[in-house]
């Protein structure tokens, strides 16, 4: 049981850091992509959860637990960076467009309304 278990980690594993690669340039589509990814390594993970124990006492499958800690760690950094980057430009195009709030804050970005069909 503990090879399958070493199977899914290493799958998993290989889906973040596909994850992490699309997060170096977190454009509107990687970031789409990217969510899909970090979706099905999810599930991959809670699906043997449960299953983890019987690789208890294996290092091998431990240095992959290990390397896909690792990973889920990158992707979390880059996820928050981008999320920093994105709030940061709001700030910015705010103060850019509407100047400043009375406490000194960036104005709120006013979105334009706007309708979008496609056929």
């Amino acid at each position: 049981m503990s090879s399958l278990i070493l199977e899914q980690l290493t799958a998993t594993h290989a889906q973040l850091d596909a994850a992490c690669d699309l997060l170096l340039s977190p454009t509107p589509q990687a970031l789409d992509r990217c969510s899909t990814i970090l979706e099905a390594a999810s599930r991959q993970m809670a699906e043997y959860n449960d299953q983890i124990g019987s690789a208890r006492g294996n290092s091998v499958a431990i240095e992959a637990a290990a390397k896909l800690r690792g990973s889920l760690q990158r992707a979390r950094s880059l996820l928050e960076n981008a999320g920093r980057f994105h709030f940061n430009w709001l700030a910015i195009r705010g103060a850019l467009t509407g100047g400043y709030t009375d406490r000194g804050e960036p104005a709120p970005v006013r979105h334009a309304r706007r309708i979008c069909l496609e056929a």
